[in-house]
């Protein structure tokens, strides 16, 4: 990600504040690691690099706040764009919201604390607290719904499209670079063209996906954007087309106009006439009584 190295300033300033100590001689730095692990309860009363005594546990506590603040930012965006994913995945939506919650309260107290009570407590007893509580909550939570660990659902296909309704804003067509999607449309084309698969009854965009080699999220992008439409009335305009150009051959005058819906692929009479409809703009009786006309 583009702000991914953010990440990494903390330590590099944690780095450059302890230079003093990486720089004193070897025997000054073993007897500094002994005198401290021998009197540990001192050790946030002393100086640490440059900054002054008890500020790294207050920097820590501040650090966690602000990773809080934009992960409840990064929640809250993810619950207005990803409805869908969000429905799916309940039981780990619910574990993120709740451990958010948890955690930004604990560091909230914890700096509340600092504020307050600065010179009457040991700031090693409040910079640990946010670790441990998380170490327990995570630990009940985990005991009474191990189902957090079975990890995220995938959004089948059927939800990021549905053949009968337009494509979910949820998808991103930046994914698809221009040349890529307008190779997709030259195969998409070429395919149809061709094959003539809308002729099966009850072809389905995953079965075009697996023809054409193209990912159904993808192929769907494409139709919605390269068409204007869903699956559902791009396949069916295919349908229409080969019905209007057979209706008087030799092998279209052999059937009835239902005979002949049936062949280029619709299930039913209704489906038929609802799609010529409203991709002709009349019925199918008036279209071809206008033709002989």
């Amino acid at each position: 990600m583009k702000w991914d190295w953010l990440h990494f300033v903390p330590a590099l300033l944690h780095f450059i504040e302890f230079i003093p100590f990486y720089l004193m001689p070897t025997q000054e730095k073993i007897e500094y690691l002994r005198y401290a692990f021998s009197h540990v309860e001192i050790l946030s009363k002393q100086q640490e690099g440059f900054l002054p005594a008890n500020f790294h546990p207050f920097l820590k506590t501040f650090t966690g706040i602000v990773y809080e603040f934009f992960q409840s930012l990064i929640l809250f965006s993810v619950y207005k764009k990803e409805r869908i994913w969000v429905r799916k995945n309940k039981v780990v939506w619910n574990w993120l919201v709740r451990l958010t919650f948890f955690h930004s309260l604990t560091y909230l107290f914890v700096f509340a604390s600092y504020v307050l009570f600065f010179s009457k407590v040991d700031m090693r007893v409040y910079s640990v607290l946010p670790l441990g509580f998380t170490q327990f909550f995570c630990t009940i939570n985990l005991i009474f719904n191990p189902r957090i660990l079975y990890g995220m659902k995938e959004i089948k296909d059927e939800v990021l499209v549905s053949e009968s309704t337009e494509l979910p804003i949820m998808i991103n067509r930046k994914v698809l670079s221009f040349v890529k999607t307008q190779n997709y449309k030259k195969t998409l084309d070429r395919y149809l063209e061709h094959e003539k698969p809308y002729l099966q009854k009850k072809y389905s965009i995953r079965d075009l996906s697996a023809d054409c080699n193209i990912p159904v999220h993808y192929l769907s992008i494409v139709i919605n954007d390269q068409y204007g439409c869903n699956y559902s009335d791009f396949i069916n305009r295919y349908r229409i087309q080969f019905i209007i150009e057979n209706r008087y051959s030799e092998f279209g005058r052999s059937l009835s106009l239902e005979g002949l819906a049936s062949e280029a692929g619709f299930n039913s009479k209704n489906s038929f006439y609802t799609a010529f409809k409203k991709n002709v703009g009349c019925t199918p009786s008036e279209y071809f009584a206008r033709q002989i006309e």
